[in-house]
């Protein structure tokens, strides 16, 4: 299986506002902690996706227009993926076997823009990506039925025969009214094995840790207040191993996600006292799916006490809204009375993620944000500001070579042979193992 991920990031140093959608790639059958651990470069740069300027008047055109790029970029890098999906390739696995091989899309490591952006719904994060809920419906305590492949072919097939796609202006309403984002030819439409609602996983760095920064901390802010619970966190005993926050929490800026795991340790106890015990039960709830989503490995149990802190928070949330700690984020910070939050309606498909694609962990922005770094902005740093794509590449060519010249040396210096012994061969002289119980 192939894992991709893809987020919006500067390459431009300072001043030029260039931006792309670098596209990385990496092999799903990699163990989680080897995968996970920046320092072996295991997620490789695929494409740099451009995002253009488009002179076009209407700001929504602009927008189908950008969608249907990306798209159709993700379809030209992606073909020789889906080829080998459907019909497979010969490759050689680490000891030199050759074996046909079929590259599904296992998991696509995205944070909620883009998952909205590769399952071609729009409505601006008003409609799930993973299922048919709206933003109506994100805060029901069940999940909804999963968005298929075949769901969203459907839809926009009916809008192919309603209006030619290449009219834009007359299809861009019919789009909108069938929640898709103007996409007519998404890039997974032909990818064997590859299901939208499967491949976009949960991703623990943007779907609980930023909300807990975006949506919890400002719930515990407006019912404690920001000057309490600061004063709270100051006051905390300083703790070798724990960050402690002596000036509070309430104007950190550029918060990154260690802080938002540092914070967590301690919200549950900071709060006790100064809120109701239902507002208590809620953040509790929510702290607990959070920290069971972490583990490495899952079973009935484990999923089973995921399902119950979702229903437990569902059932307490009410009072979040009772105390008016749900807010708007302008200046007036008006009480809102309804859960239209994305990322809490993708809690109900975790889950369900679990059993179909593993641990979410495996899954997490963690890494890809770094190999960013990597692959793109320190190879732009090193260029000249000009043409950074091309140098972007020379960049990572020459740091491949260097990387595998380390290697092959180190594996000479300590006389490691992965190759197989003649004794591992079998007498028909096809160079395939024989097994011990072979005859």
């Amino acid at each position: 299986g192939a894992i991709i991920s893809s987020d919006k990031t500067t390459i431009s140093i300072m001043t030029g506002n260039r931006c792309a959608h670098p596209v990385l790639i990496s092999c799903a059958n990699i163990d989680m902690d080897f995968l996970l651990k920046a320092v072996n470069h295991l997620f490789q740069l695929l494409a740099l996706v451009p995002i253009p300027e488009y002179i076009h008047t209407n700001r929504n055109i602009r927008g189908v227009l950008e969608n249907r790029l990306y798209h159709w970029c993700l379809d030209i890098v992606l073909n020789p993926l889906k080829i080998a999906a459907r019909i497979g390739h010969l490759m050689s696995d680490p000891v030199g076997q050759v074996r046909r091989c079929h590259t599904p899309c296992a998991a696509a490591i995205v944070d909620t823009p883009e998952s909205g952006l590769m399952a071609c719904v729009g409505g601006g994060g008003k409609t799930s990506s993973v299922s048919t809920a709206i933003y109506t419906q994100f805060g029901d305590p069940f999940p909804h039925p999963r968005r298929t492949k075949a769901i969203t072919l459907k839809t926009i097939e009916k809008l192919s025969r309603l209006c030619d796609p290449s009219d834009l202006e007359a299809y861009f309403p019919l789009a909108q009214k069938a929640r898709t984002n103007g996409v007519d030819k998404p890039f997974w439409r032909d990818w064997a094995l590859s299901e939208p609602c499967d491949f976009l996983t949960p991703e623990p760095l943007h779907h609980w840790h930023k909300m807990f920064w975006d949506h919890d901390i400002r719930w515990c802010i407006s019912a404690v207040s920001a000057r309490e619970l600061d004063y709270r966190f100051s006051i905390l005993q300083p703790r070798r191993g724990f960050r402690h926050f002596s000036g509070g929490i309430s104007s950190l800026k550029q918060v990154t996600g260690k802080e938002h795991r540092d914070i967590q340790r301690y919200l549950v106890p900071v709060i006790a006292g100064a809120v109701t015990n239902t507002f208590l039960v809620a953040i509790r709830a929510l702290m607990d799916f959070r920290y069971a989503g972490q583990a490495p490995r899952f079973n009935e149990v484990s999923c089973r006490r995921m399902e119950l802190a979702l229903h437990e928070f569902h059932e307490a949330k009410d009072e979040i809204i009772r105390l008016g700690a749900r807010r708007s984020t302008g200046k007036a910070k008006a009480p809102l009375d309804n859960w239209f939050i994305p990322k809490l309606e993708f809690m109900q498909s975790v889950v369900r993620s679990i059993k179909a694609n593993g641990a979410p962990r495996h899954w997490s922005a963690d890494t890809t944000e770094h190999a960013h770094i990597e692959v793109v902005k320190d190879p732009a740093r090193e260029s000249n500001n000009q043409s950074y794509e091309s140098q972007i590449c020379r960049t990572l060519d020459r740091l491949d070579r260097c990387r595998r010249f380390q290697l092959i040396t180190s594996m000479k210096d300590a006389n490691v042979d992965f190759r197989l012994s003649p004794d591992e061969y079998d007498d028909d002289g096809d160079g395939m193992p024989c097994d011990e119980g072979d005859e």
